[in-house]
Parts: structure tokens; sequence; C-alpha cells
């Protein structure tokens, strides 16, 4: 197992950017400048949309990037930025870099290339604990596709996978993305000509039997009980694991909703106090007039 990205000293750029979202629009960018000067050197930044949108921020080395995701949560104004380091453009995944989340999916398409499943999902549970806590490493089976699922304590980890791409095995290029909603869609589009060939191949292989299949429905059909077939443990996991992750991800966008109405709370409570001091000068000053 190994990376070609984590074996080389890491000089481009791409691993010196961090985005910082949920600036107040109170916020200076000089004292956004200075709260994070405080982690290294800045070479270059950008306020092309300091409120509503992202702020880019790159750093002279790597490890001040490591820094300031180590010091997190980081608050100016009375907001808790949201800082993640900045993703590439990436075409293939186009989604990646707006979205974060603390699950990694490897795709398996290696064929017959890895002979014991076990032993490549210890190995690979070693190798990516290399990026700190994990939680979890386990198969799963999606629609059109077999892959395995690594769960992470922190986002930060996932896009530190994704910088350090590309990823080998015995090496064979690791197919290693987001756990997001897009990258499940574009594996399913992409393995479902695999599903429908192999569906094509099951149906022919019945259709060549000169097995009566007709009469056996016939008489299955008029039998008092018919038992159902019982579900596997591996699909029963599968499913559970699948509402694990629909759960997951139902929590992170609640936290997040419930961050944004705790900011708009508190900016509504300021700007209540404000008015209130003023209304207080005002009686003041009619007061004393009289």
């Amino acid at each position: 197992m190994s990376s070609t990205s984590s074996n080389r000293q890491r000089y481009n750029p791409k691993f010196n950017e961090i985005c910082i979202g949920n600036v107040s629009s109170n916020t200076e960018p000089n004292t956004l400048l200075r709260y994070f000067e405080r982690f290294g050197s800045i070479v270059q930044y950008n306020f092309a949309s300091p409120t509503g949108g992202f702020v880019f921020i790159e750093y002279k080395y790597p490890s001040m990037v490591d820094n300031c995701m180590k010091a997190r949560p980081h608050h100016i104004d009375g907001h808790r930025l949201y800082v993640k380091r900045a993703l590439p453009v990436d075409d293939e995944h186009p989604r990646e870099r707006f979205e974060t989340t603390r699950d990694l999916m490897v795709v398996i398409d290696f064929g017959d290339t890895i002979c014991d499943e076990k032993e490549f999902l210890s190995e690979l549970r070693d190798y990516f604990s290399s990026y700190g806590t994990l939680y979890a490493c386990k198969y799963c089976q999606e629609k059109n596709f077999r892959y395995i699922l690594v769960e992470f304590a922190d986002i930060d980890q996932v896009d530190r996978i994704i910088l350090d791409k590309p990823h080998y095995y015995c090496d064979h290029l690791l197919d290693v993305m987001k756990s997001i909603p897009s990258n499940f869609d574009l594996m399913n589009k992409k393995y479902e000509s695999n599903t429908q060939q192999s569906s094509v191949i099951i149906k022919d292989a019945i259709d060549d039997n000169n097995y009566d299949y007709a009469k056996v429905r016939n008489d299955f059909s008029k039998s008092k009980s018919v038992a159902k077939e019982p579900i596997s443990e591996i699909d029963l996991e599968n499913e559970v694991y699948r509402l694990q992750n629909v759960l997951k991800k139902m929590s992170e966008e609640f936290a997040i909703k419930r961050q944004q109405l705790d900011d708009q709370f508190s900016e509504q409570l300021k700007q209540l106090d404000a008015n209130t001091e003023q209304t207080n000068l005002l009686q003041r000053d009619l007061e004393q007039g009289k």
C-alpha cells in the first residue's frame, strides 16, 4: 500500500491553501488576515467574496495549513468559521471540493488480483490509520458496484487523503473518493452496464434450459403457503450500513443548519441590543431637552 504524494516533499501549492466560510459581514479583511497569520506566513489571499462566500488563503508551507487545521474551531466576531483545506478542481468528482464528509469510499474493481479480501481490508485499515483516528473499515454493496467504506473521526483526514492521491495497492491504482451522494450516482452509472450484462448472461442461461419453468410457476402459485426467501446476513449488514450513512448525513446537515440559525440569532440579538441602546440615548436626550 502506498501513496505517490505522501512519499515526496509537498511543494505543490495545492497543499498550502485553505478556504474559509461563514465570515461575519462585520469582519474586516485585515482582522481576518491578522488572525490567520498566527499559524504561518501568508503568501496570497482572495477576498472576492468575503461575506456570503469563501475566502481563500495560501500559506508558505503545508505545515502551516496543518497548524491551522489542528487549531479548529476558529471564531471571529462571534462567528464560528467554516475552515477546510482547499481542494483542486477534479473533473471526475466535481462535487468533492465543495462537500465535506468523514467517510471515504474505495471502489473495488480489481478483478482477480486480490486473493484474500480479509488481508486486503486489514492492510487498507493500517494504511489509512496513518492519517489519524479511524472508526471503521468495511465492505459494502451499492446497487451496481462494491466498495469499502472507511469512517474517520474528522473531515480533514478525508481531505488529506484526497489531496494525497493517487494511492496504490500492489501496484494497482485505488479508486478513492469521498462518500457523498454525487459519487454514488457516478459509480452506479459507471458500473450499470456491467450489471446489465450480468443479468443478460443469467437470462440466456435460463432460456437455454429445457426445463418447464412455466409449469413450476403455476404449481408454485397454487400452493397455499409460500415460503419467503430469507434475507442474508450480508444483505442485512449492508442495509444497516446504508441507513447509518443516511442518518449520519442527516445529522451533519442538521448540525450545519443549527449553527447557521445560531449565528443568525446572535446577529439579531446584537442588532436588537444596538437598537435598544440607541432608543435609550434618544429618550435621555429628549428628557434633557425638556
